[in-house]
């Protein structure tokens, strides 16, 4: 320690210099009430550092000094030595600071003889006032380096209790953080103020050299803190890895739910927190992280190792060798860890034994904290404080990203390139940590870079899929499986003993691994087992239905010819071999118990769950699987491409059993599951193109390849799945995907039963539909027109077959503008719909809602009353038999909103809430990017134009357009439909030079892309109408005749009487050609013939 002499008499003169200079200026204060301010914060500084000096003096005055702990003694004497000079510094301060006083106010500084004398000390003082400040910010510098000396003194000789001193320890080190941050900023202004004056003496040098002083002496408390900490053991699972990365908040609120000391006082229990997550995401490492950081809230950080009985038992014994007690075994540490009165910390790392009890290795009793790391999910009750646990499987997207530039090594600042490149490595690692380390290890030893990681990516599986045992190398830097490989042989080493659970987890596991890796439904699997029940129901009802009708109308010959040979054809393309299936799907069909297949799922999916292979997500009842894990276990060493072939059919068995078609498929909750089974089908289809091209390659390259059938061999059963995964494409608006498959089926059954067969001709219509929604009018007018001369043949005009394909027909029309002709479809179609099947079936009301749109479009006033009438006629009947909500509601109500919209007035207020709601409806039932999601913001576009709300209307159109453009082109008829409503809002905010780009642009691109009318299409006409409109209100004047003539012959070509626009035509193109005539004559032209007015026909005036 430095010499308690020197010490004591610095200490004494300070003081006793503090006494005389603060009675002087007490009473100087007395005497001059006009500086009672400025004496009176000095006499508190100078008080403060006589109250510091006077501690000091009884420290040393008082108790003898204990010895310091073995360790502490250079850290006391260091803190000692500090003490003296600051004391020796305050010293010369307070003497300084004494004369500089006495040379303001004179020896008799209480007494003021008068107004000279008195404006003598003032003038005296204000002379001294830079002194007298800077003496006065070193005097408050000198205390808190005192004080803070002191407070640490304190604490190294205090024998207070363990969490006394840690609670100490944490609030000076957040303060002095704070202190140290506030000096920096001060010293560097100090200094540059001095820096910026070089010709004149420093006028703050003793200041800076104060504040420095206080800098140093917080650096140096600082760095003791850790030194000083009560912790006396400390071993964890991991050292913490220099590139730890993430994870800030997990920490902040564990240690808040651990070590606040409002979480512990009262309570009489032992403190648990679980960290539960797949293998490789990083939960020993936080554990050992968090005990790095919090180390000296803990007397003792111990940890066991709970993968195995054997490893709980050998890892408690080395507990036992830190108190050396004896014996060494696990219930003398977890007695001794019992009776610990100091705070203590138990990591149970690897707790994933389904078959250890995990409570009974918790040291007994109310004292100590544990933290338990685990797959398992059913241990995370064991956690009681705060939320109980952290569920981990990757860390945040940016975390990943940093994790995986650490790792690799890649100099900082990282560019925006190598921060892309990360981010797209790090999505295709699922951010998993283990993962991502292993990455950026491979990137830093050369074997690939940031750009070619994704080929080396790849190559590591290919190599791992290509060998039946894996990779032996122990060094392998992608050998991240290895985890997930332990616990699949642990659940298979179980279903070898017989355990059915386990032999029904190993098979879901393999049907998860193709399909998508979230939101795996439960209900897949049980809609798996009961819609082939309603499909064989349905077929036999069928069955009795076409007996009992060939008992009322017997066969001719031919028939019964014909029926014998497609028995026979179906007979001979069965496929008689069973379905691939998981064995639980396959024994719940036969038995059909619904009860015992839950059983069985319920106890296999535990099995998955408890080894943390799939997750369980309660809030929509579905299970998920890590990216990475759900690769493993599709392409894992024990997974042959033979088996992943059968694992790639099963699961599209299962997804396609569990969909139903029309009309078995109805409501909301078919729908509904229609939509969520997408990317499950994406996926599998995807996984069997591949595994299919690899085996057809192999087959080539052998021998016996002309003999071996090809794995895409069409087959009864996969006619049905490609038919039902084309639903699914089509509802979600993946018209091509849909198409492929259909025209797949198509062939196959026109091949096996003839154009003429029901399933064909019902096959034909869905690929007719998928042709119309992708703006192929031609195709699907071909199509359609072939199965309506076949139900006319084979089962006459009143069918109720030949109505729907009339109706199904008529819309096609409609769309290629024919109007005429569809208005004659949907009559017929409705009027014999209507009869055969009632008024108020759901193909009657649609035939009539078909029908009013098609009337409509004949825009004479009798017409559009008509066609609001029968609109809302079909929506009420809709509305009672689908329901408010249902897709062919939601189109009868968009199909009324523009007839609302052209008749104008109130109507486009209600107008606006109706399309307001369809949209609403579709973004939620179909998603903001499907096709009618897309149509609908376009005529709610429309809507908000009608009414005035442009900025809206802008809003929701530049919304739309962008998403329309990529996923369905720019040439798609809805697309450009779109862009036709961005120039009449163009128009409407009279910026037409915008407006006239567009419009020329869309009138173009729709002689090429609509239907077989082509020029002559009534869309592009309609925006023909708005060019001319364009062109009129810039005062293109020719340009828009010429524009007016176009559409006139248009209209000339599609219409037997005169269209009701081309009638409004002719006369703005009189009015424009009789305007420039006076012009050319040099009279005035027609007043307004540049300015906006409004028309009879609204939108589609060029004069509106």
């Amino acid at each position: 320690m430095a010499d308690p002499f020197s010490i004591v008499a610095s200490t004494a003169s300070i003081v006793d210099i503090c006494v005389r200079l603060v009675c002087y200026l007490k009473d100087v204060q007395k005497g001059v009430a006009t500086i009672q301010a400025d004496i009176t914060s000095l006499v508190h500084e100078v008080e403060a550092l006589e109250a510091i000096s006077t501690s000091i003096l009884q420290i040393f005055n008082g108790t003898p000094f204990a010895t310091p702990e073995h360790g502490q003694h250079d850290l006391q004497e260091g803190l000692w030595n500090k003490v003296k000079r600051t004391l020796e510094d305050s010293e010369d301060l307070v003497a300084k600071l004494e004369t500089i006083v006495k040379d303001i106010y004179g020896k008799n500084g209480q007494t003021v003889s008068g107004s000279r004398d008195a404006l003598g000390k003032s003038h005296r003082r204000r002379s001294k006032e830079s002194e007298l400040r800077q003496c006065r910010d070193q005097l408050a510098t000198f205390q808190n380096v005192l004080q803070i000396l002191l407070a640490f003194i304190n604490l190294h000789s205090t024998k207070g209790s363990q969490e006394a001193n840690a609670r100490s320890f944490e609030i000076l080190k957040k303060d002095l953080s704070h202190i140290g941050q506030q000096l920096g900023a001060q010293i560097e202004k100090l200094q540059n103020s001095n820096d910026s004056r070089p010709d004149q003496p420093a006028p703050h040098i003793g200041t800076i050299k104060a504040l420095s002083q206080l800098s140093q002496s917080i650096e140096y408390a600082a760095s003791t803190i850790k030194l000083v900490s009560s912790n006396k053991y400390f071993d964890t699972p991991q050292l913490v890895s220099s590139i730890f990365t993430g994870r800030e908040d997990e920490l902040e609120n564990l240690k808040r739910f651990f070590i606040t000391p409002s979480v512990n006082h009262g309570r009489h229990q032992q403190v648990r927190f679980v960290i539960q997550g797949i293998g490789g995401s990083g939960k020993s490492q936080f554990c050992s992280k968090f005990a790095d950081d919090n180390r000296e809230h803990f007397w003792g950080v111990f940890w066991i190792d709970a993968s195995t009985t054997e490893r709980i038992k050998h890892t408690y014994a080395r507990i036992c060798r830190f108190p050396n007690i004896e014996p060494n075994t696990e219930e003398a540490a977890m007695h001794w860890l019992s009776h610990l009165d100091e705070r203590w910390l138990l990591i149970i790392d690897n707790a994933d034994d389904p078959k250890i009890t995990l409570e009974r290795h918790f040291p007994k009793g109310n004292r100590g904290h544990i933290l338990v790391t685990t797959r398992k999910p059913a241990h995370r009750f064991y956690g009681n404080v705060g939320p109980g646990f952290f569920q981990f499987d990757g860390l945040d997207f940016r975390e990943a990203d940093n994790l995986l530039l650490k790792a690799a090594q890649v100099p900082t600042p990282w560019d925006a390139l190598s921060e892309t490149l990360a981010s797209k490595i790090t999505k295709t690692l699922g951010c998993l940590v283990l993962a991502i380390v292993h990455a950026g290890a491979v990137i830093r030893d050369g074997m690939c870079t940031l750009t070619t990681f994704e080929n080396f990516y790849k190559s590591i599986w290919d190599r791992i899929r290509s060998t039946r045992h894996g990779m032996d190398d122990p060094e392998h830097h992608m050998q991240v499986y290895t985890t997930w490989e332990l616990c699949y042989q642990r659940i298979e080493s179980k279903g070898e003993e017989g355990d059915q659970s386990a032999q029904d987890a190993i098979q879901l596991l393999a049907t998860f691994s193709f399909m998508h890796w979230k939101h795996i439904r439960y209900d897949i699997f049980r809609r798996a087992v009961e819609c082939p029940l309603i499909e064989e129901s349905h077929e036999r009802k069928v069955a009795i239905e076409e007996k009992e009708r060939l008992q009322l109308h017997p066969e001719s010959l031919k028939q019964r010819v014909d029926r014998f040979k497609m028995a026979a054809v179906m007979f001979l393309f069965k496929n008689r071999g069973p379905l691939p299936l998981p064995n639980i799907l396959r024994d719940a069909r036969k038995s059909g118990s619904i009860d015992d297949f839950d059983i069985r799922m319920l106890y296999a999916l535990k099995e998955l769950t408890q080894m943390a292979l799939v997750t369980y997500n309660k809030l929509n009842d579905s299970y998920s699987m890590h990216p990475i894990v759900h690769m493993w276990a599709r392409v894992r060493p024990g997974m042959r491409l033979a088996e992943q072939a059968i694992w790639a059919e099963a699961t599209a068995s299962i997804l396609a059993s569990s969909l139903l078609i029309p009309p078995l498929s109805h409501g909301e909750k078919d729908d509904e599951y229609i939509r969520e089974v997408l990317p499950h089908i994406q996926q599998v289809c995807e996984y069997r193109d591949d595994v299919n091209d690899r085996i057809t390659k192999k087959l080539q390259s052998r021998w016996i390849s002309s003999f071996a059938p090809s794995p895409n061999t069409m087959n009864p059963a996969r006619g049905l799945m490609y038919a039902k995964f084309s639903l699914v494409y089509a509802h979600n608006g993946y018209w091509g995907r849909a198409e492929r498959l259909l025209s797949d089926v198509r062939d196959y059954l026109t091949k096996i039963l003839g154009p003429g067969h029901e399933r064909t001709r019902r096959v034909t219509l869905a690929l007719a539909g998928t042709y119309f929604n992708l703006g192929g009018t031609k195709t699907t007018e071909e199509l359609q027109r072939s199965v309506l001369q076949s139900c006319l043949t084979s089962l006459g005009p009143d069918h109720v077959d030949t109505l729907r394909v009339k109706d199904t027909l008529g819309q096609t029309m409609w769309h290629g503008g024919r109007y005429t002709e569809a208005r004659y479809l949907h009559q017929e179609a409705y009027d014999g719909l209507s009869k055969e099947l009632g008024s108020q079936h759901e193909d009657a009301l649609s035939a009539l809602d078909n029908l009013a749109r098609t009337i409509g479009r004949f825009y004479e006033r009798e017409d559009i009353l008509q066609a609001q009438a029968l609109h809302l006629q079909a929506i009420e009947g809709m509305k009672k038999v689908h329901g408010e909500d249902h897709p062919r509601t939601l189109f009868a109500k968009e199909n009324l909103v523009r007839i609302y919209v052209f008749l104008g007035g109130e109507l486009r207020e209600t107008a606006e809430q109706l399309i307001t709601y369809v949209v609403e409806k579709r973004k939620k039932l179909l998603g903001k990017e499907h096709a009618y999601t897309l149509l609908a913001m376009a005529n709610a576009t429309i809507v908000k134009i009608s009414l005035g709300k442009l900025e809206e209307a802008e809003e929701i159109g530049l919304e739309a357009l962008p998403i329309a453009e990529r996923n369905f082109g720019e040439h798609h008829v809805g697309t450009l439909f779109g862009y036709y409503t961005l120039g009449y809002l163009r128009n409407e905010q009279k910026r037409y030079t915008e407006a006239e780009g567009i419009l020329v642009q869309v009138t173009e691109r729709q002689k090429k892309s609509l239907s077989h009318t082509a020029e002559n299409h009534p869309d592009r006409l309609g925006a023909l109408i708005e060019l001319a409109k364009c062109y009129r209100l810039r005062g293109k004047i020719s340009e828009s005749i010429r524009v007016c003539e176009e559409a006139l012959k248009g209209f000339a070509t599609i219409s037997v009487k005169e269209h009701p626009f081309a009638r409004d035509m002719k006369r703005a193109k009189s009015r424009m050609v009789e305007h420039q005539r006076r012009v050319a004559r040099g009279e005035p032209g027609e007043p307004g013939i540049t300015e906006p007015s409004r028309g009879l026909y609204g939108q589609f005036s060029v004069f509106f």
